[in-house]
């Protein structure tokens, strides 16, 4: 089908941009342009601290679309990756980069990650790393709460929580629940208590730090990223209540789920092709 031939295409483009290493650069990716038959040079280059952070999101990508260690035309490419993910794992079960202030972005990510590739593949390899990733992410969680930046960021003393890192810690927490990973109760419980707290009961618009809203934004990307042009907060919102609620059953959880999407229905994507 045509969709599916764009997300090919998306996965083509990732796997000629890996490093040979098994990474993907986020400031180095460009050195791999070339290698799908042109000359094209990409632009969009970020930030090299967090090259393990955006191995886990392509990771993701081809692991959604089906391709695993052991099956799938990419599983080459998503055995290097994960095997970067693996041998770059400290010994506390981190992923991340401790002195970038914002690494449990990293550690999340490259977490859901590793749980994904074990519930896909059953490959006991991989059961190890994911533990001790679980467990050192359940070791960073603000307690009594969720989690957020590096214990020494400075917004960490007005906000200790924020929902962008916390979805993705729900995510490797219900991962982990269905395929008998390490999981902490708790730290579900708590996690979500806080997604209900940033979910304006009224309107369904899941905030970041503050009950119900918009996204936040870089300084000097305002224009760039209107805040008032997404919600992908809510989205967030949206997507761990029902991966930790399938059923909507907890109390009030149908509703927000229903005024998130209608939220999001009201700003379809926009593509432009100029």
């Amino acid at each position: 089908t045509p969709y599916l031939e764009v997300v090919d295409l998306g996965l083509k483009w990732l796997k000629h941009h890996q490093s040979p290493d098994g990474y993907w650069s986020c400031a180095g990716f460009d050195e791999m342009c070339g290698t799908l038959g042109d000359d094209v040079i990409c632009s969009g280059t970020g930030n090299p601290l967090h090259d393990v952070g955006v191995t886990g999101m392509a990771l993701l990508a081809f692991l959604g679309a089906g391709h695993t260690p052991k099956e799938g035309k990419y599983q080459d490419t998503v055995k290097k990756g994960l095997k970067y993910l693996a041998d770059i794992q400290q010994s506390n079960g981190n992923f991340g980069i401790e002195t970038n202030p914002q690494y449990t972005y990293d550690h999340l990510i490259a977490t859901l990650a590793m749980c994904e590739a074990y519930a896909l593949s059953q490959q006991r390899f991989l059961k190890r790393p994911a533990n001790k990733a679980l467990e050192y992410m359940y070791s960073i969680r603000n307690p009594g709460g969720a989690w957020r930046y590096a214990p020494d960021h400075p917004q960490m003393i007005s906000a200790p929580n924020d929902t962008s890192v916390t979805g993705w810690a729900i995510m490797a927490m219900t991962m982990a629940k269905e395929y008998g990973l390490a999981f902490d109760e708790n730290a579900l419980e708590d996690s979500i208590l806080f997604f209900e707290e940033m979910t304006d009961p009224v309107t369904g618009r899941t905030g970041y730090t503050e009950s119900g809203t918009r996204p936040p934004r870089e300084s000097g990307r305002e224009e760039l990223w209107p805040d008032d042009k997404t919600e992908s907060l809510t989205a967030v919102g949206v997507l761990c209540r029902i991966f930790a609620d399938p059923d909507l059953l907890r109390p009030g959880n149908e509703d927000a789920v229903k005024k998130g999407v209608q939220l999001i229905e009201r700003i379809p994507p926009v593509w432009d092709i100029d």
